[in-house]
């Protein structure tokens, strides 16, 4: 017992250390400093420009969105065999969308009349927004210690359980995925 309140001050020492050189950096110093950094035009153009479209590409929800204006949804339900509340998420960008069987994403694409390219890019790219939604709860990992005994709350969990994050939401299966779909539509 003795032995875990040493570290428990342990923790308690380098958690305020940390913060005490956190807190030592001065911000004038840090904005003040005038930086240059050379780069070609060309690089320059280069990158503005993959910035700009990868900007203009719509998220699977918006093109689903868009390609659903002047159709009535209860038609492409009926005709797609997808619940309400699975496209209401689709739309939303809230669920990943190789959690939905191949063949009814096939029917949902060819009724929708929405090319493989189209949904390729942009189901890649909602496949971004999700895993940077995943990757938002566990900010500032460095002021959390980690692995360290007598250390005892819920961050310091072994395992986690992330609503809404499978097994096979990784770019590897969203890639075989994005393969056996490309298969259906030829």
């Amino acid at each position: 017992m003795n032995n875990n309140k040493i570290e428990n001050l342990d923790e308690l020492l380098r958690i305020n250390w940390m913060q005490d050189s956190i807190q030592s950096v001065n911000d004038e110093k840090i904005f003040s400093e005038k930086t240059t950094f050379n780069m070609n035009d060309a690089k320059r153009h280069e990158l503005i420009d993959k910035l700009y479209s990868y900007t203009l590409q719509p998220s699977f929800g918006e093109l689903l969105s868009k390609s659903l204006e002047g159709k009535t949804e209860t038609e492409v339900l009926e005709k797609t065999q997808l619940s309400e509340a699975m496209l209401g998420e689709l739309k939303e960008d809230k669920v990943a969308v190789n959690n939905i069987p191949v063949f009814l994403l096939k029917n949902l694409l060819t009724e929708l009349r929405i090319s493989f390219v189209n949904a390729q890019t942009a189901i890649l790219k909602t496949f971004e927004i999700i895993q940077g939604k995943i990757a938002a709860p566990g900010s500032q990992p460095a002021l959390r210690p980690a692995f360290r005994k007598g250390v005892s709350d819920e961050s310091s969990e072994t395992v986690k359980r992330v609503p809404n994050k499978n097994l096979f939401e990784n770019e590897e299966s969203l890639n075989k995925y994005l393969k056996s779909l490309e298969k259906l539509m030829q």
